[in-house]
This record gives C-alpha cells, sequence and structure tokens, in this order.
C-alpha cells in the first residue's frame, strides 16, 4: 500500500539520519563589543557536525545595533569530524555603532566535505 511505501521511506531516512541544513549545526554562543575597542565586535559558537563526513564550514554573522547592520565578520573552521563539536570565534569592525548592545545573526552557513578525505 502507499501507506506503506511512506513509512519504509521515512524508516530509511531516518537510519541514514540525512543531514538537515548547515546553519542547523551552528549556534552563537556570544556577540559582545570588544573590551578594548568598541569599534570592533567579538562573535563565537558552536558548531556540531550532524553529516556522516568530516567538514568544512564557512560561516557569516551581520552585526546589528537594534535593526541596523554596522558590520559582518566571517570565520572558517575545517576538518570537523562527523558528529563532533567544535568552538569557532571571529570578529568584525564596526561602523555607526554608538557603543550599545550588539546582537549577531547568522546570515549563511557554508558546509563542505573536508579536502581531506
Amino acid at each position: 500500500s502507499l501507506a506503506q511505501v511512506v513509512k519504509d521511506l521515512q524508516a530509511a531516512g531516518a537510519a541514514a539520519k540525512i543531514p538537515g541544513p548547515a546553519t542547523g549545526d551552528v549556534s552563537i554562543a556570544s556577540c559582545t563589543l570588544d573590551p578594548n575597542d568598541d569599534t570592533t565586535g567579538d562573535v563565537a559558537g558552536t558548531i556540531i557536525n550532524h553529516t556522516g563526513v568530516s567538514s568544512d564550514y564557512f560561516i557569516s554573522v551581520n552585526i546589528l545595533q537594534g535593526s541596523v547592520r554596522i558590520g559582518s565578520a566571517q570565520d572558517s573552521e575545517s576538518n570537523i569530524g562527523p558528529g563532533q563539536t567544535s568552538t569557532w570565534s571571529t570578529f568584525g569592525s564596526l561602523t555607526g555603532g554608538n557603543g550599545g548592545a550588539i546582537t549577531c545573526p547568522i546570515v549563511s552557513v557554508e558546509r563542505t566535505p573536508s579536502s581531506s578525505q
């Protein structure tokens, strides 16, 4: 029956652990003005590789003050093993900020198999 086929496909997909979008692997742990330079935003977070192969990540974030974009930051991390958790950190130059609190939403995450495979 069609219902059984759908059930079998769902079970096969769950067993294969098909990875979700790369953005689901990356989180932001901190987003703060640099204590020594309020024209720099410091961003850090965690990567959990949900795929079955070592992967490289390129992370891009905006740095906002309220709803105004005052900077951006990028980071790349290589050879994160399958199921491995890793930390990342980067910084971005800020322009037009007023020294107030910042937020750092993720813009994009690119995940590619590590070339060392």
